[in-house]
């Protein structure tokens, strides 16, 4: 009487193939947990990027373009007067200031018949107040949107996105003419005045599984605008 058995080349050889299998699952399952990761890491890294862009998209100042102008004036650069002076900034010949070109259609400040400043440091706090009317950067400080993993948004994850604005340290060198050198060491700290650069911050976090928020963002931008206004361009009519 003959049985069906297996022999002991294709036992050893299942063996061997259970084996592999039972080390190759959990770090495929490493492996796959790491992918997921590094795309909502993608997916929070583009969503803070994007609303970067979009928010400096805005004017530096609400007092940036003439109130008497269409959207679709240059911006000039305004003055600085809370607190300190920044002279090495100040005016120098009529409507430019040092590092302008003194010639038509560039970058300027306001008219010196009619001088502009801009937004007071303690009031950038209230300018959210604006955004049914966003007109500069700041209309978006303290700002911050639910973006759900469902309906139109269609993310993989719950994220908070969260926006604040403030004013850094403008100055280059020591205030008395010093010779020191500008240092690559830009601030992040609230100057507390206004100055010539502001500092767009942008956060995101993301819901875990258990429904938490987490106390530090996943995701944290910083982009510095500055006072400079804008170049004009040449019209041609016919």
């Amino acid at each position: 009487m003959v049985r069906a058995a297996f022999t002991m080349i294709e036992l050893i050889f299942a063996i061997v193939v259970i084996g592999i299998i039972s080390v190759s699952i959990p770090t495929i399952m490493v492996n796959n947990s790491k992918n997921v990761e590094v795309n909502l890491m993608q997916e929070a890294i583009l969503i803070v990027a994007t609303k970067t862009g979009q928010v400096l998209t805005y004017p530096w100042d609400e007092n940036s373009r003439d109130p008497g102008s269409t959207i679709l004036a240059k911006t000039d650069a305004l003055n600085i007067n809370e607190f300190f002076f920044d002279g090495e900034l100040d005016r120098n010949v009529s409507d430019f200031r040092r590092g302008h070109f003194q010639q038509a259609l560039r970058r300027k400040l306001t008219p010196s018949n009619a001088e502009r400043s801009a937004t007071a440091s303690n009031l950038l706090a209230l300018e959210a107040l604006d955004l049914n009317v966003a007109d500069d950067i700041d209309d978006f400080n303290g700002q911050s949107v639910l973006l759900t993993h469902i309906g139109e948004d269609g993310y993989k994850k719950d994220y908070n996105l969260s926006a604040s604005v403030i004013y850094v340290s403008d100055i280059a060198a020591y205030v008395n003419g010093g010779t020191t050198p500008l240092l690559f060491n830009f601030t992040k700290a609230d100057a507390g005045r206004a100055t010539n650069i502001k500092m767009l911050e942008l956060n995101v976090r993301a819901r875990d599984n258990a429904g938490n928020w987490p106390l530090q963002p996943d995701i944290l931008f910083r982009s510095f605008a500055s006072n400079i206004g804008e170049t004009d361009y040449y019209k041609r009519t016919y």
